[in-house]
């Protein structure tokens, strides 16, 4: 029998995908979801979710109370089902149950406290709303994902049992660094170097029609030693400049 609080996951994470406007999870899907509810949490707190051993199987990780658990959730009403058709065929054999919980069966507050209470850490919390939210139910993606890029399913074969020790953020996780190579700092110094003595943009002088009085000022300025302090000369000059 599946404790109640992995049921309540199921609902968390069936809910999650629904309220995103996503049609719903499959079986393959909410899986999947699970053990990487138990990678995330491992990475935030160095455990899982579920004691449960996941193995490296035909469809990445799995392990048979997974589906006991998403079936026990449909039975015990914490989602609902419908039955759906693959795009591609139109016969009977090719109907699957797709999974959603209502958007008026949990209010945003009811949503929030189900989400604290099945994965407290927020940051498991966040990571596994981001991943539903960009996976949805797009199978081969998040298979890819699950494969290739979570580290339990790095380097196993078929059959093996997935290790979730040590697992860590990047941020706190070592990263080495490597030494930059000269030739590469040469080549940035001289890049550095053409940019410093680039020329300066020069000064562009606005455009329009100038009235005889600003031509005056300009030859007054420009023969400075003929401008005194008290030369008598008094004026108010108004130019007006016309964008072209």
């Amino acid at each position: 029998m599946i404790e109640t609080v992995t049921l309540d996951l199921i609902r968390f994470l069936v809910a999650t995908a629904s309220r995103r406007d996503i049609s719903g999870l499959t079986t393959i899907h909410i899986v999947k979801y699970l053990y990487l509810c138990d990678y995330y949490n491992s990475k935030t707190e160095g455990k899982k979710i579920t004691s449960w051993d996941w193995k490296f199987w035909n469809f990445g990780p799995w392990c048979s109370n997974s589906y006991t658990a998403v079936k026990e959730a449909m039975d015990k009403n914490f989602i609902s089902s419908r039955v759906t058709q693959s795009r591609k065929d139109i016969d009977e054999a090719n109907e699957f149950l797709v999974f959603y919980v209502g958007r008026e069966e949990l209010t945003d507050r009811a949503y929030d406290d189900l989400g604290r209470k099945v994965l407290p850490q927020i940051r498991t919390r966040i990571a596994i709303e981001s991943a539903i939210a960009k996976y949805a139910c797009r199978t081969n993606p998040l298979l890819h994902y699950v494969y290739n890029e979570t580290e339990p399913m790095l380097e196993v074969s078929k059959g093996d049992y997935l290790d979730f020790k040590g697992l860590k953020w990047l941020e706190n996780a070592k990263i080495e660094k490597k030494p930059i190579k000269k030739r590469t700092i040469k080549k940035a110094k001289v890049i550095l170097e053409k940019i410093r003595n680039k020329e300066k943009p020069t000064y562009h002088p606005p455009r329009g029609e100038f009235d005889e009085l600003y031509f005056k000022c300009i030859n007054i300025l420009n023969r400075q030693d003929e401008l005194e302090i008290d030369d008598g000369f008094d004026a108010v000059a108004s130019v007006a400049d016309k964008i072209a």
